[in-house]
């Protein structure tokens, strides 16, 4: 399932709701309609560890339809983060454009001696460095994600950077150089900034959350204590 917008199902009681985000594609939609059915049917021979109905009703819940019990079932609506509130932070610009335009992220540092930003392919939540500064092109905003441990020099040229790629990489995409820059401390992530990272994890957007020691940890079993610098 995909925090920007995939498809997924819930249960209650003898009913299984089949939601499908706005953004899903077909082949994920048919994979979870066959998901479906595979547990309708493991219900239905008693092999569901979450109970078993004979007569399981399968309802589809698409996205900004969903009926009353869907979210009942969920303990009651609300606020989430999805492909449509990635453009909810600045309306003005949000066309329909720019809400198909595919996010970038980039590394921005000066740990060479020299700042420079590098675009990081196929990125995750694991790819912000918390020494170091991201900007993230979301189509109508860019965010600069300043991690912890960012440095004077990455903190004062961020912005500046950031202006020239509106001015530059943004214009020529066709979007107005006015397009507004966020700054989003590590930590302290909003929604339409967390909605374009897939499986957002609250533990990793802690400060003090270290990938290295957790990949150690779950390798081993062993838990290092300090940080990594």
């Amino acid at each position: 399932a995909k925090a920007s917008g995939a498809s997924g199902g819930g249960s209650s009681a003898s009913t299984l709701f089949v939601w499908t985000g706005s953004s899903s594609s077909e082949a994920e939609r048919g994979a979870v309609d066959a998901l479906a059915e595979a547990l309708r049917a493991a219900t239905a021979r008693g092999a569901n560890p979450n109970g078993s109905a004979k007569d399981l009703r399968i309802l589809a819940a698409p996205e900004g339809k969903e009926p009353a019990p869907f979210w009942a079932a969920l303990g009651g609506k609300a606020a989430y983060a999805s492909r449509g509130k990635r453009m909810a932070g600045n309306a003005a610009y949000a066309t329909a454009a720019m809400a198909q335009m595919e996010p970038r992220l980039f590394n921005c540092s000066d740990r060479t001696g020299t700042f420079k930003a590098e675009e990081l392919h196929n990125f995750a939540q694991d790819d912000l460095d918390g020494d170091d500064i991201m900007l993230l092109d979301a189509g109508s905003t860019i965010f600069l994600w300043v991690g912890a441990g960012a440095s004077e020099g990455e903190r004062r040229r961020a912005l500046p950077l950031a202006e020239e790629y509106a001015r530059t990489v943004g214009a020529a995409a066709g979007r107005p150089p006015e397009i507004p820059i966020v700054r989003v401390e590590a930590g302290k992530e909003p929604a339409h900034f967390r909605a374009h990272f897939h499986g957002w994890s609250e533990q990793k957007a802690s400060p003090t959350y270290d990938p290295y020691q957790a990949k150690l940890q779950d390798q081993t079993g062993i838990r290092v204590s300090g940080r990594r610098r």
